[in-house]
């Protein structure tokens, strides 16, 4: 957390170093799209997963430096958190036997981000911002609650699987996104942002059988409490 920390405080405070710059705090809220793929190596009969939405927070620092007048760069550090819900159902047909499992997945993940966008003014108040956005994983959370059903000429065996883990073991530690916004100033430096964050690598390092992909639509509200 400390060499995250460092890393993108050193990229703020070389911003200000060289060039004078806006600085301020934001906060807002984040809902959460988990995209579930199947790979192309899933099994015979597995389902299409349905991922569904969920609500976060973010709240960090942003510092604004201006290029030329219609453009200005703006790297940010936030600390950000993400929830979703997936379901999962998955038949096998054996013969002589037969099993449904099936299992609803709650998420909930915690990012340090580093978003660093370019900013084209669109008017005075209005811009529009783009750019690459990084998330280091610092925390996970997952509880699963379902059942394997098994089905023989003995007769029917239901199973529970709810579980709980909270282990970022088979989890990328580093997600690279693509980044797009729009900004509003206010002149008493008020700051209102709408911002959509497309992850482009997979949340999950194996990807034998799914594909999970993160999208983020963040809400927030901040001010510019040094401007120059």
């Amino acid at each position: 957390m400390k060499k995250l920390l460092t890393i993108g405080s050193a990229l703020i405070a070389g911003h200000l170093a060289v060039a004078q710059v806006e600085l301020g705090g934001k906060a807002g809220l984040n809902i959460h799209f988990q995209q579930i793929k199947l790979a192309s190596s899933a099994p015979a009969g597995m389902e299409k997963p349905e991922g569904t939405s969920g609500a976060g927070f973010h709240i960090g620092v942003f510092a604004q430096n201006d290029l030329s007048e219609k453009l200005y760069l703006r790297p940010e550090l936030l600390f950000s958190t993400r929830s979703s819900m997936e379901t999962l159902t998955a038949t096998l047909d054996l013969p002589g036997v037969s099993s449904r499992t099936e299992l609803e997945t709650k998420t909930n993940l915690s990012y340090t981000e580093l978003p660093v966008l370019l900013g084209g003014r669109l008017s005075e108040r209005f811009a529009l911002e783009f750019g690459p956005g990084f998330g280091f994983l610092m925390g996970y959370r997952e509880q699963e609650k379902g059942t394997l059903t098994v089905t023989d000429a003995e007769g029917t065996v239901v199973t529970s699987l709810d579980s709980e883990y909270n282990d970022t073991r088979g989890l990328r530690k580093i997600e690279v996104a693509g980044v797009v916004g729009l900004n509003f100033r206010a002149n008493n430096g008020l700051d209102l942002g709408l911002r959509y964050w497309h992850g482009l690598n997979t949340l999950n390092e194996d990807t034998r059988v799914v594909l999970g992909f993160q999208r983020v639509v963040q809400l927030s509200v901040g001010y510019a409490f040094m401007r120059g």
